[in-house]
């Protein structure tokens, strides 16, 4: 596969889950005690909550110590001890050795009665279950304080404890190692519903400077990727030609014609896998509603990019309408997938407090997923594999990679995340997004968007902090859609609204309309490329273009009112914003000077502040710590001051009580601050039109110490 190279640990400080609930819930009772009063008065914290600096990589699972009893099902692996073996009776002492044996022994349970728990011992399981299997309503959890992993790859040599076992399964062919092999996780490259679709990948979602993104095989080292290598056919077939002379220290290549796998390292002294299976969980059953799976690690399986054939390591597909949260995910780790980590679809789940780090596709992939909540995870590193994340001459169409991407969704909530580093967007909601809740997340260093809301209505985007992203910090091509109290600051553009040319039928929300943008921070810009390319770089930009069904930005926008503009340097950011589209073109049509907003913009912006005493002043004269990412407002900045009232339906998505109205700090957000080190995302390369035969090593580079 095109980007398994080996990755560099990126040390972060964050709050681990339990903690986050622990300080949101006392964060929430703290103005309950106020309750008695007819406003509440909020301020944010002056200062960023400090955590323990933990080191997040592929690797790590959330410690647990959940509870069980004696009546659980027990499961570890034939190394442990006490050792597993499927004949056994699955108790704490006779324990089986797989989870799919260990489903056999549930009953199916009858309602109201609790979840039978699976409990699983330290260890790797490499198994693969379907809906046949994952039938029946249980708990899955790790044993205390024990790290369990869910692996899509076998060992090439069965004692990896033996240093010199591996050796004997390979045959040094030049100056690569090769051996026999004969799994295949791709199907046959024939052609699915039409001949642009195949049962691995799409091939417009491939970048042509990263032609093998799309192929599911893995090699790993001692738990480090290999990168792959080929020649990739062209159309209709896309067969890869793998030739062992092309296959140098730091690759693989598998030859499917000759049926063997060739590495470029020497594997003597080394464990040495390669991924066999596509999946480890799939969920669709009716009968599983209600299960729980939490506290465990799912690495290094072969998903495949095209979405209507096993597109993450687990997939959750149970189609009912039941209003209690159909399967929770909770505490988990999703790495090293070749595609995607965790689908969810036609029903509403709990993803709570997982990791998604180092996917090759999408982190979190959603689909109708109605009424999903989404609480307190992090996703970085995600799209590792550099599938098109954004329409450009060489990716044509089809673009679906980010952080988590999701669409068809009503009534979903997505807050106190952090997605940072992905090399895509952040978040993105598409397509028939229906009331969707964008709250107290931290988007950072994302290569594309940070927040991306599209062709979709209802949405409220609330009291983000939104940082360093190559494109808009916030985008928007929706209808009746909120944007209040974020903090925008140091992106490409701190906002921008447009049009889509896309019009019904094609799509059910075709006209930008009935935005409210309110009490926002928008902050500076980086020297990202531009989000088009005859842009002029803007602080803000409203622009709805000249469609036919295109409206005037006035009419557009249904309020913009209470924000902050900061320009440390005028020089660098001439313009605040661009204000244009429907056939309406402001004079001049970039506004240079806060005063133009307000006659310009048809009397909005009224209580806006901005100009004077907030150009040419350094960040660090408006905020703690901008230097090391903390952008609350420090006491006595300039920008603070009232902010105006807060609709209800945003104080209900932000968990404040009514009467709750801001002042001081108008980009507030709720959450404690999570403080990140910068890591440099590399540029994406130029792609060419004719496919790499050995193609670029996508790398970041880390910062060497935290901030």
């Amino acid at each position: 596969m095109q980007g398994k190279h080996a990755f560099v640990t990126t040390k972060i400080y964050l709050i681990i889950s339990l903690f986050v609930f622990l300080v949101i819930s006392s964060f929430i009772f703290f103005f309950n005690k106020y309750l008695s009063n007819s406003q509440i008065y909020v301020t944010a914290p002056q200062t960023a909550v400090k955590a323990d600096e933990i080191v997040v990589g592929p690797d790590t699972i959330t410690d647990t110590a959940y509870p069980y009893n004696q009546d659980s099902i027990f499961v570890s692996t034939p190394t442990n001890t006490p050792p597993g073996n499927d004949s056994n009776p699955g108790t704490e002492t006779a324990p089986v050795a797989t989870l799919k044996k260990a489903m056999t022994l549930v009953s199916y349970p009858t309602p109201g009665t609790q979840n039978k728990l699976i409990v699983m011992r330290n260890g790797t399981y490499r198994e693969s279950l379907d809906s046949g299997n994952m039938n029946k309503r249980v708990t899955i959890q790790p044993y205390p304080h024990e790290k369990v992993w869910f692996n899509g790859t076998m060992l090439i040599g069965d004692d990896p404890n033996d240093p010199n076992d591996p050796i004997e399964f390979w045959n040094q062919s030049g100056s690569a190692w090769s051996t026999s092999w004969t799994n295949k996780i791709c199907p046959d490259n024939t052609p699915v519903g039409s001949p642009l679709k195949f049962p691995c990948f799409d091939p417009v979602q491939i970048d042509p400077a990263y032609p093998m993104a799309g192929r599911p095989e893995m090699v790993f080292f001692d738990g480090q990727p290999k990168r792959q290598v080929g020649i990739l056919g062209p159309s209709p077939r896309y067969e890869v030609t793998c030739d062992p002379a092309s296959v140098v220290p730091g690759t693989f290549c598998i030859d499917h014609v000759q049926n063997k796998l060739y590495v470029g390292d020497n594997p003597q002294g080394h464990i040495v896998e390669s991924t066999i299976h596509t999946h480890a969980l799939i969920i669709s059953a009716s009968s599983a509603i209600g299960t729980v799976i939490k506290g465990v690690g799912f690495t290094k399986y072969g998903s495949l990019s095209s979405f209507s054939n096993k597109p993450s390591m687990v997939i959750l597909t149970i189609d009912t309408s039941s209003a209690t949260p159909v399967v929770t995910m909770e505490n988990n780790t999703f790495s090293w997938a070749a595609a995607g980590g965790l689908t969810i679809s036609r029903s509403n789940y709990f993803v709570k407090g997982n990791l998604f780090i180092n996917n090759g596709f999408n982190g979190l992939h959603g689909f109708r997923g109605n009424g999903t909540v989404i609480d307190g995870n992090i996703l970085i590193g995600n799209n590792y594999e550099r599938f098109c994340w954004r329409t450009s001459t060489d990716c044509i169409g089809n673009i679906s990679v980010a952080g988590a991407k999701i669409s068809y969704t009503s009534n979903l909530t997505v807050k106190n995340n952090m997605f940072k580093e992905n090399y895509s967007h952040g978040l993105w909601c598409d397509l028939e997004c229906q009331n969707v809740k964008f709250v107290k997340n931290i988007i950072a260093n994302n290569l594309g968007k940070g927040i991306f809301y599209e062709i979709s209505t209802g949405g409220i985007i609330a009291s983000n902090l939104v940082y360093g992203n190559g494109f808009d910090g916030i985008a928007v091509k929706a209808e009746n859609t909120k944007i209040f109290n974020n903090t925008s600051i140091a992106n490409n553009q701190a906002l921008g609204i447009t049009e889509d040319s896309r019009v019904p039928p094609e799509i059910r929300y075709g006209t930008t309309s009935a935005i409210m943008i309110k009490n926002n921070i928008f902050a500076d810009t980086n020297s990202a490329p531009k989000n088009q390319s005859n842009q002029v770089k803007t602080l803000v930009s409203i622009n709805t273009y000249n469609y036919p069904e295109s409206i005037q930005p006035q009419l557009a926008i249904q309020e913009l009112d209470y924000n902050v503009y900061i320009r440390s340097s005028t020089a660098a950011l001439p313009n605040i914003m661009r204000f244009q589209g429907g056939g309406y073109v402001t004079t001049p049509g970039l506004l240079i000077d806060f005063s133009q907003i307000n006659s310009q913009t048809g009397g909005k912006e009224l209580h806006g502040r901005g100009g004077l005493n907030f150009d040419n002043i350094p960040l660090v004269n408006f905020f703690v710590d901008p230097a090391n990412n903390n952008y609350q407002l420090k006491s006595g900045s300039p920008a603070e001051g009232s902010a105006g009232s807060i609709d209800a339906d945003v104080l209900t998505a932000l968990e404040l009580p009514q009467g709750a109205v801001f002042g001081n700090n108008p980009g507030f957000v709720t959450i404690p601050q999570l403080i990140v080190p910068t890591v440099t995302i590399n540029p994406t390369p130029t792609p060419t039109r004719t496919p790499t035969p050995v193609p670029p090593t996508p790398t970041r580079t880390p910062t060497p110490t935290p901030i």
